[in-house]
């Protein structure tokens, strides 16, 4: 083996930066605080864009990851809940992975 690299594609490593952000919060947060969270936890510089992952809206990017997180409740009472599989528990946080935004090839 020459390259032992693992690319994950672009909802991959969405999935990835929502466990990090999620784990701390007991596996759940607000949707609404979601996104300024999502931003200061990953360090972008810009707003989270579903197209940037390939999706036109924020739900189908969710339902894309439903086995990681899914989206719960109506309206303003929105919760994005992380299956308690993918905790990370008591480990040392990692650093969140910023995909560069050019096509995934």
């Amino acid at each position: 083996v020459i390259d032992q690299t693992v690319r994950l594609t672009p909802p991959m490593c969405f999935a990835y930066n929502v466990v990090l952000l999620l784990s701390p919060c007991d596996g759940r947060m607000a949707y609404d605080d979601f996104i300024v969270e999502y931003q200061r936890r990953t360090g972008s510089t810009h707003l989270l864009y579903p197209t940037d992952y390939g999706f036109p809206t924020m739900p189908r990017l969710f339902d894309s990851i439903q086995l990681v997180a899914q989206v719960r409740g109506r309206r303003n009472f929105k919760i994005i809940i992380l299956n308690p599989e993918f905790r990370l528990g008591g480990y040392t946080q990692p650093t969140p992975y910023t995909p560069s935004m050019t096509p995934y090839s």
